[in-house]
């Protein structure tokens, strides 16, 4: 992905963006938006929730700009062997169920729809990604986890 989109990307998930009243929040994973949706205090009236169409993605590494579905619509691959820019479980969003469970069977997990993703597979009690506290007790000192290169 260009830098100049990484950076942008960066600062609407950081900041929103303003457009005709409404917020818009870039989340940089499928998980992060998922998460994003079930955290008790962030806002319940949300238009739309965009992710990548893995199916489509040119590969995992550059899911691509031009593949964005309607996440209410997509089903998920959860409990893969998937992991995100930050080295934790991904959340894997498609269009298509039958290319979903193609990839269920090469990598694990098992299809939801958007509705079914249940919270353990997003959140920890402390909305942690699951893994995270033991991902980061693992890490050598003094190094921060992760690349930000990962899927959409």
């Amino acid at each position: 992905m260009p830098l100049i989109r990484q950076v942008w990307l960066l600062l609407f998930a950081v900041l929103g963006l303003a457009v005709g009243g409404a917020v818009v929040v870039n989340l940089l994973s499928a998980r992060d938006t998922l998460a994003f949706t079930m955290l008790p205090e962030e806002p319940k009236d949300i238009s739309a929730i965009y992710v990548s169409d893995m199916a489509k993605a040119a590969s995992w590494d550059r899911p691509g700009p031009d593949n964005w579905i309607d996440a209410r619509k997509a089903v998920f691959v959860i409990g893969s062997d998937a992991r995100g820019g930050m080295g934790v479980a991904e959340t894997v969003p498609f269009s298509d169920r039958a290319a979903a469970e193609e990839f269920a069977r090469a990598h694990g997990g098992r299809v939801v729809a958007y509705a079914d993703v249940p919270r353990s597979a997003v959140l920890t009690g402390a909305g942690e990604a699951p893994g995270a506290a033991a991902d980061r007790n693992q890490q050598p000192s003094g190094t921060a986890g992760g690349s930000h290169d990962g899927p959409h």
